[in-house]
């Protein structure tokens, strides 16, 4: 494994120089950045474009937090920044500069530096320099409420760390800041661990994923509603399997068109599957997903624009 390069006062104005944690939508830069001296010996990081509605490559963690990632975007979310630092010197509020915030009074956020201070809780410097560390919440993520723009500030964490009765564990000390920080530039902070989606929905997520290339070509064919109906009428009636055979065999479209269309309008809930349980194609679907997915973004989001994928 290649050494790491410790963080100097140059490398960090350069960074900051280069956009590295600034930015919106496809212009955001992640903080940190997965690199080979980066990886871990287990190698659950995950890199590139991965993600239906995010117009860039992204960097994680761990698989975890990208099937997270994904669920959120599904969920409604209209912009996810993984690895978003929350510097340690006072800045602009980090929805400045989103499409539809230039109509809000955002305050300006501290120094955590300072929250660390006035909670007397140890902040951390870069290893073997003064620094101060720039700490980073999971993701940051950006949700129509009420027609303009909002935040809501999500980590990551196993269960075992968030119900850990010790309350002076770096984990949880980390939390407590990204708590206070998101409380003083009024956003939502929510801890989250795969057991609020469920595997099998995860597991369903990552297969049903759409490619950006095939929706566009699919939006583009004048039968796609038809095919939609007449899926929708048959596919919890009989099995998914049959129910796509009969709608594109009605329309002349190919196995793979067809298959592509269903994947596309389950996971767009425009066909009412209930996604937390296993997608089985030779059996009828079964309802109830778009009911379970608002309640999974009243849980996570709080009140927010009607969303979908």
């Amino acid at each position: 494994m290649a050494r790491r390069t410790r963080m100097t006062e140059k490398k960090l104005i350069n960074m900051l120089s280069a956009g590295y944690g600034q930015g919106h939508g496809e212009n955001y830069r992640p903080w940190l950045k997965n690199t080979r001296s980066a990886i871990s010996k287990i190698g659950t990081q995950s890199s590139g474009r991965v993600l239906y509605g995010l117009k860039r490559s992204c960097d994680f963690k761990s698989r975890q937090e990208k099937k997270i990632a994904r669920a959120l975007l599904w969920l409604g979310a209209v912009d996810v920044r993984e690895q978003f630092p929350l510097w340690p010197w006072p800045h602009t509020h980090p929805l400045v500069g989103a499409p539809g915030a230039e109509q809000l009074v955002l305050p300006d956020a501290p120094g955590l530096l300072e929250l660390a201070e006035k909670a007397a809780i140890p902040h951390g410097v870069f290893v073997g320099t003064r620094l101060p560390y720039v700490a980073t919440t999971d993701f940051m993520v950006t949700v129509q409420r009420k027609q303009v723009p909002d935040l809501i500030a999500i980590a990551c964490k196993d269960r075992e760390i968030v119900l850990n009765d010790d309350r002076l564990s770096r984990p949880l000390e980390r939390l407590e800041l990204e708590r206070l920080y998101s409380n003083y530039i009024k956003i939502r902070h929510v801890v989250v661990d795969s057991e609020v989606f469920g595997n099998e929905l995860l597991a369903n997520l990552d297969w049903l994923m759409p490619d950006e290339h095939v929706v566009a070509e699919l939006i583009k064919d004048p039968h796609l509603g038809e095919f939609h109906d007449r899926l929708n009428e048959k596919a919890f009636s009989i099995s998914i399997d049959e129910a796509i055979e009969d709608a594109r065999q009605h329309l002349g479209w190919t196995r793979k068109l067809g298959c592509s269309a269903f994947r596309y309008f389950t996971w767009m809930q425009e066909l009412d599957i209930d996604l937390t349980q296993p997608l089985l194609m030779t059996q009828p679907a079964l309802a109830g997903g778009t009911r379970i997915r608002s309640l999974l973004q009243r849980e996570l989001f709080g009140e927010v624009d009607h969303a979908g994928p």
